[in-house]
C-alpha cells in the first residue's frame, strides 16, 4: 500500500517538475533572474507599433508572445520615456532601445526583482493560476479611454488612444500593451501565453486530484485490512471450536466403557440371587436355579443407551458441519446454522465465503492501482 501511494506521489512530482514547469517557462519566456537571454520578439523601432495601438485596433507586433515581453512593453523606460515606474518605485529599468527583437534580459530581471518583493510566497496550485488568469481576463475586458471605448488593453491608456501604447503619460497614450480585437465580433484576442497557463493549471489540478485519490485509497485499504484481520481471527476461532468438538466422541467412548464395566461388576454381585439380578436395571439372570447364577450384563439395554450417547455426540462433533444444517427448514435453521437464500447452511461456510469475497476485493483494488 505504501508503495502504491509513493508511486502516486511520484506521478504528482513528475507532473509538477516536468509538464507544468515546461508550460510555465514557455509562458514566461525566461526566468526573471537574469540567467538567460530573452528578446522582445516581433518588436520594431517604434514602441507604439511594438506594443499596440488600441484606437485603430492594431495589435502590438510583439504583443502576447510571452509574459516577459508584455510586462517589459508596459513598464520599461526608453530614450523618450525615462524613469518609467509603472510597476512600482523600485521598478525603474534601464532604457530599452526599441528595434528588431531587442534583448530585454536586464529589464526583465529588474521587473522580476520588484515583483518578487511583493510576492507573498503563495503556493503554486491550479487554483492560484486560474485566479491570476481570471483577474487578467477582467483587466483586458475593462473599457478605458474617452467614453470607455478601448478594450483589449493591459496597463493604462488615456483619451482616444491615438498615440498608442508609447510608454508616455500624455493625453492620448500610455504605458500599456494591446492584444487586438476580432474584426467581426470585436471580442478581445487572447495572448498565446494564456493557453500555456491554462494548461499548466489543468495539469496541476490533475496532480492534486491524484494525491487526494491516493489519500482516499489509503483510508479504504486500511479499512479493508481491518475487516480482513477480523475475518482471519473469526476463522481461527472457528477452527478451535471444531478441534474441541472432534475430541468429544473419544471422551464419550471412554465414559461408555467405564459405565459398562461398572454395570458388569454390579451384575456379578447378584450371581446367587435371581430376584436381585432381575431387579437390576441392566442385568439378566442366566442361572439354572434361583440361587445358582450367573447374573450377566443385559447387552441389549447397555447397547441402546451407548448408541444413544454416541449419536448425540456425533451431532456435535463427528458429523460434518456442512451436513449438520443440510435439509433443515427455515424455522429449524439455527444453532450454528444460517438461512441463506433458500438453503440452510453452516455459518462457518458463510464466514469463509465472506472472507474470500473480501480478499478478492482487496486483490482487485491493488491491481487497479497498478495502473
Amino acid at each position: 500500500m505504501d508503495t502504491k501511494l509513493s508511486e502516486l506521489k511520484q506521478h504528482e512530482a513528475t507532473a509538477r517538475a516536468g509538464a507544468v514547469a515546461g508550460m510555465l517557462k514557455q509562458a514566461l519566456g525566461a526566468q526573471p533572474d537574469g540567467s538567460s537571454e530573452i528578446k522582445l520578439t516581433g518588436a520594431t523601432v517604434n514602441r507604439a507599433d511594438s506594443c499596440g495601438k488600441p484606437n485603430d485596433d492594431t495589435a502590438g507586433t510583439a504583443a502576447g508572445k510571452t509574459i516577459a515581453g508584455d510586462i517589459v512593453c508596459i513598464s520599461t523606460s526608453d530614450n523618450s520615456n525615462q524613469q518609467n515606474k509603472a510597476c512600482g518605485a523600485s521598478a525603474q529599468t534601464a532604457d530599452l532601445q526599441f528595434g528588431p527583437s531587442p534583448n530585454i534580459q536586464a529589464q526583465w530581471k529588474t521587473l522580476g526583482d520588484a515583483c518578487g518583493n511583493q510576492n507573498n510566497n503563495e503556493k503554486l496550485t491550479g487554483a492560484a493560476i486560474r485566479s491570476a488568469t481570471a483577474a487578467f481576463n477582467v483587466a483586458i475586458n475593462t473599457d478605458q479611454g474617452t467614453n470607455t471605448k478601448l478594450t483589449g488593453v493591459l496597463g493604462l491608456i488615456k483619451g482616444a488612444g491615438n498615440t498608442g501604447c508609447n510608454g508616455s503619460n500624455d493625453s492620448n497614450g500610455g504605458s500599456c500593451i494591446f492584444y487586438g480585437r476580432d474584426p467581426a465580433t470585436k471580442a478581445v484576442k487572447k495572448p498565446a501565453w494564456l493557453e500555456q497557463l491554462e494548461s499548466a493549471a489543468a495539469n496541476l489540478e490533475a496532480a492534486e486530484r491524484a494525491a487526494s485519490h491516493a489519500h482516499a485509497s489509503s483510508a479504504q485499504l486500511q479499512s479493508l485490512n481491518a475487516t480482513i484481520t477480523s475475518l482471519i481471527l473469526l476463522g481461527s476461532s472457528t477452527k478451535k471450536q471444531q478441534a474441541a468438538a472432534t475430541q468429544k466422541p473419544t471422551e464419550t467412548t471412554t465414559i461408555g466403557k467405564t459405565e459398562q464395566e461398572a454395570v458388569s461388576r454390579e451384575c456379578a454381585q447378584h450371581k446367587s440371587n435371581k430376584t436381585a439380578c432381575e431387579n437390576a436395571d441392566k442385568c439378566k439372570w442366566k442361572g439354572k436355579s434361583e440361587t445358582d447364577g450367573p447374573c450377566e450384563v443385559d447387552e441389549s439395554k447397555v447397547a441402546t443407551q451407548t448408541n444413544a450417547g454416541e449419536t448425540g455426540e456425533k451431532k456435535d462433533g463427528e458429523e460434518k458441519k456442512e451436513e449438520k444444517c443440510t435439509g433443515k427448514k427455515k424455522d429449524d435453521c439455527k444453532d450454528g446454522c444460517k438461512w441463506e437464500g433458500e438453503t440452510c447452511k453452516y455459518s462457518s461456510i458463510l464466514a469463509n465465503k465472506q472472507f474470500a469475497l473480501m480478499v478478492s476485493a482487496f486483490v482487485c483494488l491493488v491491481e487497479l492501482y497498478a495502473f
